[in-house]
């Protein structure tokens, strides 16, 4: 740490031994090696922990407590499902989406199934059931003049969220799928305890 001193008269004393080492005249800046309490807690932080762990990973952040309810709510398939599928909630908007680059895009149920290992008929029903449990849900969109509507699966965003802010939309989708009251009862329990 360097400290700043202006125009004055500076003794140097060795910290370790106390001996007198030299003084000085209209010192205007001296440097020092002893740390701030800040400064000494967050070198204790860095030398305890592993800064950007896993950087360059993409991550869904999911509920601790929905992941816990879920596993209480859902069949053992479905949950496994519902974890599983977490990987490809896309950012902000929670489209389950695959692919790199120009080449990502909005998954259909072929696809889910492929990545899950399940066939496709049971994987119709395994997320059919997720959709009434407002695990996810089912978005269309499109010309219907044209009849070209593409449907695509969304992840409930009060269970988990890629990114800080989810767009209006998607939470009104889910208002009313009985997570947002269950999480908004989970505050007010903590808040309480």
């Amino acid at each position: 740490m360097r400290k700043k001193l202006n125009s004055m008269d500076v003794i140097h004393i060795d910290k370790n031994t106390g001996e007198f080492i030299c003084e000085t005249n209209g010192c205007t800046s001296i440097e020092d090696d002893t740390l701030t309490e800040s400064e000494k807690k967050h070198k204790d932080y860095v030398d305890t922990h592993v800064l950007n762990f896993n950087k360059g990973e993409g991550f869904v952040k999911m509920f601790t407590e929905m992941a816990y309810a879920l596993s209480l709510k859902l069949p053992p398939k479905e949950y496994q499902i519902a974890i599983g599928l977490s990987k490809f909630v896309s950012y902000e908007d929670n489209v389950l989406k695959i692919g790199i680059g120009k080449r990502k895009h909005n998954m259909d149920l072929h696809e889910i199934a492929d990545v899950m290992q399940t066939d496709y008929s049971r994987m119709t029903r395994l997320m059919n059931s997720l959709i009434k449990h407002g695990v996810f849900g089912i978005m269309q969109v499109g010309n219907c003049k044209t009849k070209n509507i593409e449907k695509f699966y969304i992840a409930n965003p009060y269970i988990y969220i890629n990114g800080k802010n989810p767009e209006k939309e998607l939470c009104k989708y889910f208002d009313n799928s009985g997570w947002k009251e269950f999480m908004n009862e989970l505050s007010t329990l903590n808040e309480v305890c």
